[in-house]
């Protein structure tokens, strides 16, 4: 049976900010540091250990990357684990939102 990813447009990560919901950027660091969500939580694709996640289990998770490859693999794998997480489709590229943090 294949895994449901439930996906969300870029402009809709304003309302789930405001809903409190945990906001995750897979991309590496020096890429974080360029711009982000803020308050995102940065835990690189590379260096990911699902584990990492448990302290989130009851939390409702938004994960983004550049363009949305990388968080729909990661949340295929963090549904399969029982996650309620949802995926940016564009990725952080198509966010036009009011929580972009650029350096």
């Amino acid at each position: 049976m294949e895994t449901q990813i439930n996906t969300i447009a870029a402009k809709e990560i304003d309302g789930y900010i405001e809903k409190g919901a945990i906001i995750i950027d897979l991309r590496d660091q020096s890429a974080y540091n360029r711009c982000h969500i803020s308050n995102s939580i940065n835990i690189p694709y590379d260096n990911i250990d699902y584990q990492d996640f448990r302290k989130y289990k009851c939390e409702e998770i938004v994960i983004y990357c550049d363009r949305g490859a990388v968080s729909l693999i990661a949340a295929k794998e963090l549904t399969r684990r029982g996650y309620d997480v949802k995926t940016v489709i564009g990725g952080i590229l198509a966010y036009r939102g009011n929580h972009l943090q650029k350096y």
